[in-house]
């Protein structure tokens, strides 16, 4: 199936391009199934993957298992990303507004970073209209090839930009308005990915948001809808190694793809993956968290409704896969 589609960048410019649908063959067949909802994936080097589900897991032999628990005893996870290089895990705790460095061969935890309040001036959006500051809730995190660390703040509506050594840097997502207010641009933060160009990926309710090298707002992906290009509730990001962006929306239950037009500055749907009919198995169900393998060939998708990640393979025009991790899924 074909179809032509375009979404609008920030020069307000679009085109139309052959949209693909790609199949998606049977799940793996020994998938773990975890005792809580599971809401993030992580795939590092060597085929390990790391699995946010309230608590935080890691399995040196992908969606088979066995899982070992990571920081034991500790709960409200909410996301999961690897460096650039695949061999460090930062995990996302809600619970605690901290992002955490885990060594997954020890499973302990080497390094804490508090997630500050807003600054002093800055104002978040609830219930249709501003309020104060609130407590950060860091859903998800990414990591680019500096090792500066992107947390979606779900909270306040922000995405906090963290040094390597975890030190404050500064916001991205908020701008000056009329008369020195502040402006939302994220609202409900969900997921973050980083690529390789500099770019941030946010995902709010039905769209993506995306920021340029220099934190400013270069465009944005899809609106509320069902049509090639659009969300009912986006969820999680990855990424290539062209920058080519996976997102996942849980409520559609399909996983479109979406590529960077340099020449009319926009960001156009040039797939979706799905499970073909005639296999007997349902659409991917619910996709929450995605990741794509480091090698390539390979996408894992969280079922948040069933309690287990599912490990496809991508193939025939489907885009090829990159790393986890700075370019984070």
């Amino acid at each position: 199936a074909a179809a032509a589609a375009g979404v609008a960048g920030a020069g307000g410019k679009t085109v139309r391009r052959e949209f693909k649908i790609n199949p998606l063959p049977a799940r793996k067949a020994n998938f773990f199934k975890f005792d809580s909802y599971p809401m993030d994936v992580a795939a590092g080097a060597g085929g390990g993957i790391a699995v946010a589900a309230g608590g935080l897991y890691y399995s040196e032999q992908g969606v088979e298992g066995p899982f070992r628990v990571l920081a034991k005893g500790e709960r409200g996870y909410n996301g999961v990303g690897f460096d650039p290089a695949g061999k460090k895990l930062y995990a996302a705790n809600g619970a605690t507004a901290e992002v955490v460095v885990v060594d997954t061969a020890t499973g302990d935890v080497t390094a804490r970073y508090k997630v500050p309040r807003p600054e002093v001036g800055q104002l978040t959006f609830d219930n249709g209209a501003h309020t104060t500051r609130s407590t950060p809730n860091p859903n998800d995190v990414s990591v680019d090839g500096s090792g500066n660390i992107y947390v979606a703040d779900n909270s306040n509506d922000r995405l906090v930009k963290l040094g390597p050594d975890g030190s404050f840097l500064g916001t991205v997502g908020w701008e000056k308005g009329k008369e020195g207010r502040e402006t939302w641009l994220i609202p409900a933060a969900g997921y973050v990915a980083v690529d390789g160009k500099g770019r941030k990926y946010v995902s709010t309710v039905s769209s993506v948001i995306v920021f340029g090298p220099d934190d400013r707002r270069l465009g944005q992906i899809g609106g509320l809808g069902k049509n090639v290009g659009d969300f009912a509730k986006v969820r999680g990001l990855a990424l290539d190694k062209n920058s080519r962006l996976f997102a996942a929306d849980i409520q559609n239950g399909t996983i479109q793809v979406f590529e960077w037009n340099e020449e009319f500055k926009t960001f156009d749907p040039v797939a979706a993956l799905t499970n073909e009919e005639k296999t007997g198995n349902p659409n991917v169900s619910a996709p929450a968290g995605i990741a794509l393998s480091p090698a390539g060939g390979e996408i894992f998708v969280v079922e948040s409704m069933h309690k287990y990640v599912s490990e496809f393979k991508l193939s025939g025009a489907a885009p090829a896969a990159g790393k986890k991790g700075g370019e984070k899924h």
